[in-house]
Order: C-alpha cells, then sequence, then structure tokens
C-alpha cells in the first residue's frame, strides 16, 4: 500500500506543476487526489503531520490563517480564499510527506515539479504564446501559467531540483544529458518571460551556489560568468533588454521601458499599502486573501476614489497585512527550519556516501534560496511552492536519517564480531 501511496502522489504533483488538469477532463486530478489522500489514510502515516517540526508549522500558520476568517473585513471571502488556495496546498504537504517514504520514492517525488514544469515551459516555447511586450506565458490563457510572472517563478524553483540529477554521478548518462537540456530550455523559458524578479532569483541561487564550492571552483564560476554574461547581454531581444534594465523612473521613451517603470513603481505603492494596513491591525491582519479590499477602503481613506484592486506583490507584506505579525514569523520560521534540516541532512548524506540525497539536500536549499527571494514580488504565500518543498526537504531527511541508523547498526555489529579499530562515530540526526 505504501507503493501504490507513493505513486498516486507522484502522479498528483506531476499533474499539479504540469498543468495536464488544465487540458484534460475536470475529474481526473480530483480523482488522482482523492485517491492519494485515501492511502495516505490507509498507509497510517496521517501521525506525521504532528511529530515533524515542519508539520507543526503549517498546523499553526493554518491555525493563524482561520483565526483571521472571522475577524477579516469580510469574512465569506476569507473563507472561500482559505478553501481554494491554502487548504489543498496544506494537504499537498503531507500528501509528500507520506508518499515520501523511502529514498527512492523521495527522490522521485522531487523530480515531478521539474518534469512537469519543463512539460509546461516546452508547451509554451513550442505554441510561442506571448503576452505584453512579447513576453511567454503559459498557451492557456485561464491557467495558472499564463501571467508571465507565474510561469516565470515556476520555471525558477525547478531549475536547482533538475541539477539534482545532473550532478549525481550514478546516475545514466541519458538522465543526466536530459537534465541538462531541460535546464537550457527553462533557462530560454525564465529569459523570455521578461520577469526581472525571475532573473534576479536565478543570481541570487547562482551566487549561493558558487559562496559554498571550494575556492577553485569559486574562480573558474566567476571566469566562466564573466564571460558568458557579457555575450548573454548582447543576445537579448531590445524589449526584453530594456524591461531587465529598467526599475525607476526611464528616460526612454518606448513602451516596453514605461510599462516596466510603471509596474515597478506599483509594486512599491502596493509594499507601502501593504505595510499601512499591517500597522493598522498587526495581530490579526485584515483577513487572509482580503488585501486587495482593505488596500480599497484604504486609499478611500486616503483621500482617492478607487484603490488599486492588486495584490501585495511581496508574500511577506501580503502575510503581515492579511493575517498579521505573529502569522508572518510563522511563515517565516518555515523556510529557515527547512533549511536547517537540509544542512543536516547534506551532511549526513555525505558521511554514508550517499551522492542521490546529498545532492537532493543540496539543491533543495538552493531551490529554498530562489523562493525566498521571488517572494519579494510575487503574491504566491498560499500556493503550494512552499508546502511541497518543505514536504521533499522532510522526505529527504528522514531517508538520510534512516541511512544513518542503518550505517550505525552495521558498525556496531561489526565491531562487537571482530574489530577494537575505532572509527568516527555516524553523525546521529533527531526526528524532522
Amino acid at each position: 500500500m505504501a507503493a501504490l501511496n507513493s505513486a498516486f502522489c507522484v502522479l498528483y504533483v506531476f499533474l499539479v506543476y504540469s498543468r495536464l488538469p488544465e487540458i484534460l477532463p475536470g475529474g481526473v486530478s480530483i480523482t488522482i487526489f482523492a485517491l492519494a489522500c485515501f492511502t495516505t489514510l490507509v498507509t497510517g502515516h496521517v501521525h506525521k503531520i504532528g511529530t515533524t517540526r515542519l508539520g507543526l508549522l503549517f498546523l499553526v500558520f493554518t491555525a493563524l490563517l482561520m483565526i483571521s476568517v472571522p475577524l477579516s473585513v469580510w469574512s465569506g471571502g476569507s473563507m472561500a480564499f482559505l478553501k481554494e488556495h491554502w487548504l489543498r496546498s496544506f494537504l499537498l504537504f503531507f500528501l509528500i510527506v507520506a508518499g515520501a517514504s523511502s529514498p527512492k520514492r523521495s527522490i522521485r517525488l522531487l523530480m515531478m515539479l521539474p518534469l512537469g514544469v519543463t512539460f509546461v515551459a516546452v508547451q509554451a516555447l513550442y505554441v510561442g504564446e506571448t503576452y505584453i511586450d512579447n513576453r511567454l506565458v503559459s498557451p492557456n490563457p485561464d491557467g495558472r501559467f499564463s501571467n508571465p510572472n507565474n510561469l516565470a517563478f515556476a520555471v525558477v524553483l525547478a531549475m536547482p531540483l533538475w541539477m539534482t540529477a545532473i550532478v549525481d554521478s550514478t546516475r545514466s548518462v541519458i538522465v543526466r544529458l536530459a537534465g541538462v537540456g531541460s535546464i537550457g530550455v527553462l533557462s530560454v523559458a525564465a529569459i523570455r518571460t521578461g520577469s526581472r524578479a525571475g532573473v534576479l532569483a536565478m543570481c541570487a541561487m547562482a551566487a549561493f551556489v558558487v559562496w559554498r564550492a571550494p575556492m577553485a571552483s569559486k574562480v573558474r564560476s566567476l571566469l566562466l560568468a564573466a564571460i558568458l554574461i557579457p555575450v548573454g547581454v548582447t543576445m537579448l531581444p531590445q524589449h526584453l533588454l530594456l524591461r531587465f534594465t529598467t526599475f525607476t523612473e526611464s528616460t526612454r521613451r518606448s513602451d516596453a521601458s514605461l510599462r516596466a517603470t510603471t509596474s515597478a513603481s506599483h509594486r512599491i505603492h502596493m509594499v507601502e499599502q501593504a505595510v499601512a494596513l499591517t500597522l493598522r491591525n498587526p495581530v490579526f491582519g485584515s483577513g487572509v486573501g482580503m488585501f486587495a479590499i482593505a488596500e480599497h477602503d484604504l486609499a478611500r481613506e486616503q483621500g482617492k476614489d478607487l484603490g488599486s484592486w492588486a495584490d501585495a506583490h511581496n508574500i511577506y507584506a501580503q502575510v503581515a497585512s492579511e493575517c498579521g505579525i505573529p502569522a508572518l514569523l510563522v511563515f517565516l520560521a518555515i523556510p529557515w527550519t527547512a533549511a536547517k534540516l537540509l544542512r543536516e541532512a547534506e551532511k549526513g548524506a555525505r558521511a554514508v556516501g550517499s551522492v542521490r540525497l546529498a545532492a537532493a539536500a543540496s539543491f533543495l536549499q538552493v531551490a529554498l534560496v530562489g523562493y525566498c527571494v521571488l517572494g519579494f514580488f510575487g503574491n504566491f504565500a498560499y500556493r503550494d511552492y512552499l508546502p511541497v518543498l518543505c514536504g521533499l526537504t522532510v522526505g529527504i531527511y528522514e531517508s538520510v536519517r534512516a541511512h544513518l541508523h542503518v550505517t550505525e547498526k552495521n558498525r556496531d555489529e561489526e565491531d562487537a564480531e571482530a574489530s577494537t579499530e575505532l572509527r568516527p562515530p555516524v553523525p546521529a540526526l533527531r526526528p524532522a
């Protein structure tokens, strides 16, 4: 039953990120989701909800979101938003934790996100659907990735997860080459979306990788960047170059640069409004999902006819203004705790010689860096990105912990039988 549960979880994660439910009949995704939930109950993995550090943090965060509902500027709207946007993301965390019941299943689940996103990127590039200023989007006009920034965010988070396959010397050459090709496709897609946040996140992830590398690798990476970046800039289409280099008021008169400037100014204004709303109600916020309505009321009080009727464009400001500062602190603790678990898991995996698990732990950290940077520019606080990354974190961590337990047990048996040789102890990991 554990294998069947993992298979349903793998399939559902792929469906979530490949957006196949937008093409297939509507009941397919719901059926797979229901089967994944049912098999999770049957296998008895429900206890993991409250027994992991990340699980407890997600439970507390969910409780704070629920508390904000009756205190919301529109309680009915907050309840509908909570059920539609957060609860399924919340459940996805536990489905992944349950499905990642072995090292092989953990890695298989991890690869579903980049596989699904690559499917969307290939489809978008092949069909050639574009947005304003020739920015790439998903072909489905009503789909999740119909906005170029949303597509860029998913593409950026998928890139480091492909690296887990590329650097894994135990994988076949075909799989590793497929990973290299997929990163190339995702890189082209990310650039063509024209997302400045996506480019900044890619730079931050690259800087994090270089910072952790040995000194010789640092030098080689910097020399390679000094060659490739100028070449890449010269190859960019003019409209994308204008967008990527426009962040503040510009004297350029092109439509692309004016829209880029307007977009940046609007985002800054939204964050300022979010701060003002947070200071008004710092404990419970304006209600989950109700930023646009609360900002409209605030704008009217400021003497304007209408509010912006837009989101905060910053997940940290989004959570603080909608659910309060306590919810923001718990929200920040989630990626911090995940990063800590991944550092411990990477160290443990290297100690037992598991190249695959060490690579997974290492590049999940890179993905978390990308998520935190993208968070300054997006409205995806209640999306499934963080629950999925954290569910994979718990799966990898527990897989390493099981490896360490087996290794320590084997060493104890060998020492008890014949050897008096002292060997360095295997590092122990406490439960996730």
